[in-house]
């Protein structure tokens, strides 16, 4: 199989690293890789050569139609794509449900698309919990900075428990996601007293019966509470909130965030919104994005594109996913053979043959919904 190797444009993070490469070309796949893919996290070309990978400068129409599949970590839209046909792949994070215009793309010029958010690797997602996992460990890095520098009414209050100079903060969440997990097991750790609301009882159970939550509590004395979420319950929770980070949920289970519901949290409190760069992104009724904002003395920092903030571990952890992904395709099979014989390349194809073949993102989106097997 022919791979090439991709960079989005502002991105350090890239979907291959040179130890990896070695791995797929034992597997008989030929990888080409952009040049300068990995310069800016101290990758330089000579170590993707060095393990059997070969630089491409100029990718053009006749280039692009020799190769099987390209691999980006993050989409987005190429001129050379318009030169691909159905039985070439591209493996991504597509994140399509935020980027309507990028499957519009897709589907006019018959291009095959993985999502590789969709992919399981076992029984998990695994390039969801590489970005959970560094959203649900920066938002607790981030928030209790944010904490002490916010107003001076919070300066000396704490995430952990540090003795009697300083004031322990409460922390809450909304909607669990795999990104909560890490926050709690960061927090709690920490000794931070922390409340979970959600919609779905399921969810709240999960964290409650959790044994390894249930240890770490006893041994720095923190707390775990998980409530229904019902809006007088929350607004009357939120007057004694210091701390409340989003997690990414499902349409139907997201919690709103409102203005009224802002105005209840103490002054000095912070808001860390790490859904923005979810395919379920929580709506909120402000505005919040990448810049800092302040609401009536609240301070508001969102981020998205998460996985930029450690891009070089994430690159490690990111690497290995593809490669043990592509490691799984047999390269003297064809692309409708390949999808057709693996199930979790299945539940990740998004468009094939100018369709929509994922019926999740054609309900959010409101477009004509194809069954894959309809059509192969």
């Amino acid at each position: 199989m022919n791979i090439l190797v991709l960079k989005a444009k502002k991105q350090s993070v890239v979907p291959l690293i040179p130890s990896d490469v070695k791995h797929l070309i034992k597997n008989k796949n030929k990888i080409f890789f952009q040049k300068n893919l990995g310069i800016d996290i101290g990758y330089n070309d000579n170590e993707y050569i060095a393990n059997g990978a070969k630089a491409v400068k100029n990718i053009n129409k006749s280039f692009i139609r020799e190769i099987d599949l390209i691999l980006m970590e993050k989409f987005e839209w190429k001129k050379i794509f318009k030169f691909l046909n159905p039985n070439q792949i591209i493996l991504s994070r597509m994140n399509i449900t935020n980027n309507p215009n990028h499957l519009l793309k897709l589907l006019k010029n018959n291009i095959t698309s993985l999502s590789a958010e969709n992919i399981k690797d076992g029984e998990k997602f695994g390039y969801i919990e590489v970005i959970e996992k560094i959203k649900g460990y920066y938002s607790i890095i981030l928030s209790g900075n944010l904490l002490l520098k916010t107003n001076k009414k919070t300066i000396g209050m704490s995430l952990a428990s540090l003795g009697s100079e300083t004031e322990k903060a409460n922390l809450t969440i909304f909607n669990y996601s795999l990104m909560s997990e890490y926050v709690i097991k960061t927090a709690i750790s920490l000794g931070t007293n922390i409340t979970l609301f959600d919609k779905n009882t399921n969810n709240l159970k999960k964290i409650e019966n959790n044994e390894t939550f249930k240890k770490i509590c006893n041994l720095t004395g923190s707390s775990i509470v998980c409530k229904e979420a019902k809006y007088e319950k929350i607004k009357d929770h939120l007057i004694k909130t210091n701390v409340l980070i989003i997690g990414s949920a499902q349409f139907s289970n997201q919690i709103k965030l409102t203005k009224e519901l802002l105005e209840k949290m103490p002054s000095g409190s912070v808001v860390i919104d790490a859904s923005l760069d979810s395919s379920y992104a929580l709506e909120i009724d402000i505005n919040i994005n990448k810049k800092n904002n302040y609401y009536k003395n609240v301070h508001i920092f969102g981020f998205n594109d998460a996985i930029n903030l450690f891009p070089n571990s994430a690159s490690k952890l990111i690497s290995n996913f593809n490669k043990n992904i592509l490691s799984k395709l047999d390269t003297n099979m064809n692309v409708s053979e390949i999808l057709k014989n693996d199930k979790n390349l299945r539940n990740a194809l998004m468009t094939y043959k100018g369709n929509v073949v994922n019926i999740e993102v054609a309900r959010a989106l409101k477009l004509k919904y194809t069954n894959f097997d309809s059509i192969l």
